[in-house]
């Protein structure tokens, strides 16, 4: 990610010209906002519907694979519902669609701990999202380069935690006593390897990665 950019401090315009330049750049900020929401309405969703048939191939219980898909289907239609409402009633620009969307994601990460590990896994894996981090580069005198870590390893559990995406692994990084040797799981050239480091910053840049998890039974 290119470093942001600070604006160099500018002399504050007199008079008129203040609140001409104050409404010039609302202006702006409208329109940047206005951009921002149709790029993020036409973008395509990331992943597809996740299929019944895909989590029973995989393994799961039919009660299980249809409870799950259920739930997430009635979360995705809520979602299209306020955003339809907020459009219709004019608020969709406003804090109390933000704040009402942002409770929507809370409950589809909730939905992990409800369902676990496994069938979000497999959820990811089936839509064809990542499911994975993989090791893109490793900083010299790191923990993970004294652990050995290589590039491509792709990072499986932290401290006995399933790792799904980086705020996974931030968690586990960011939690507990600073220094005391934690276990980390990868996977490399197909072997399973378990090393240990240091709970703190790994010293390494990751990237998604897409990997078929294990069948359940």
């Amino acid at each position: 990610m290119p470093p942001a950019v600070v604006d160099e401090p500018r002399e504050p315009a007199p008079g008129g010209e203040r609140e001409a330049a104050v409404a010039r750049a609302a202006d702006r900020a409208d329109e940047r906002s206005r951009r921002v929401d149709v790029a993020a309405r036409a973008a395509p969703s990331r992943g597809g519907r996740v299929r019944v048939e895909a989590l029973l191939d995989a393994g799961f219980a039919r009660g299980e694979a249809e409870a799950y898909t259920e739930h997430l289907d009635a979360l995705a239609l809520r979602g299209l519902e306020l955003r339809d409402e907020a459009t219709r009633d004019g608020w969709l620009d406003t804090r109390r669609f933000r704040e009402e969307n942002a409770a929507l994601r809370d409950e589809r990460d909730a939905a992990r701990e409800r369902f676990g590990d496994e069938l979000t896994d497999w959820a990811l894996y089936s839509t064809g999202r990542p499911n994975r981090m993989q090791v893109e580069s490793v900083i010299v005198g790191s923990a993970a380069a004294e652990a050995g870590l290589q590039v491509g390893d792709i990072v499986e559990r932290y401290d006995e935690a399933r790792v799904l995406d980086f705020e996974d692994l931030r968690a586990g990084t960011t939690s507990g006593r600073a220094g005391d040797l934690t276990a980390l799981d990868v996977r490399r050239d197909g072997e399973s390897l378990r090393v240990f480091v240091p709970r703190g910053p790994l010293g390494v840049q990751l990237r998604p990665a897409r990997v078929k998890p294990p069948r359940v039974r």
